[in-house]
């Protein structure tokens, strides 16, 4: 007997650091049925994007939060595939990236709201339109972007019931700081981010 698909949501990210808002999103996508699986990928060191740590790190910070959050889970998973350099940086080239390492899945991007309207300005965004299906995940405080027409999406409205009002930019500062971060970010992460000396 032929099992069906297996729903995997490629959640990509710079997670500069990693949050208990991209944790609380994760749990909400599983919970609400809409996949299967969630494969978290952190970015790899951008050149058009520079980011406030190296990709070794942003990846060590994701796989501590998630293995503190989903222990023995094994719907969730963190991938090296960009930090590595095995995918581009382009949601096309994940997408290219995972349909060659999963295939036969079915593949769905986890967006926040805020990027829908520059769908247009992605790379390919002709071939995006066409082989992606959007996961759009609500953040708290944020305004829902009207999508450009065309465009496969399921909205998640309310991916999870505590919501976590929480920015990798505000938490940046305040880890500079040396301020609280108590509810916002997991310990290990931030003790990763002291012990390293990260956003000093």
């Amino acid at each position: 007997m032929t099992r069906a698909p297996l729903r995997v949501a490629l959640y990509g990210g710079a997670f500069d650091p990693l949050h208990n808002g991209h944790l609380a999103a994760i749990a909400g996508i599983l919970k609400s049925g809409a996949a299967d699986r969630v494969v978290v990928v952190p970015c790899g060191d951008r050149p058009d994007k520079p980011q406030a740590s190296l990709g070794e790190h942003r990846l060590a910070m994701t796989r501590l939060g998630v293995e503190g959050c989903f222990a023995g889970d094994e719907r969730v998973t963190v991938s090296d595939a960009q930090v590595a350099g095995h995918a581009g940086y382009a949601t096309v080239d994940l997408l290219s990236h995972f349909a060659k390492e999963l295939p036969g899945e079915e593949l769905l991007v986890v967006i926040g709201p805020e990027l829908l309207a520059d769908l247009p300005s992605w790379r390919d965004p002709e071939r995006l339109r066409n082989i992606a299906h959007l996961l759009v995940v609500r953040r708290p405080g944020v305004t829902c972007q009207e999508p450009p027409p065309g465009w496969r999406i399921t909205p998640l409205t309310a991916p999870y019931e505590g919501e976590v009002e929480a920015s990798s930019t505000e938490l940046r500062q305040r880890l500079r700081q040396g301020r609280p971060t108590d509810g916002l970010v997991p310990t290990a992460v931030r003790e990763y981010c002291i012990r390293h000396s990260l956003y000093r």
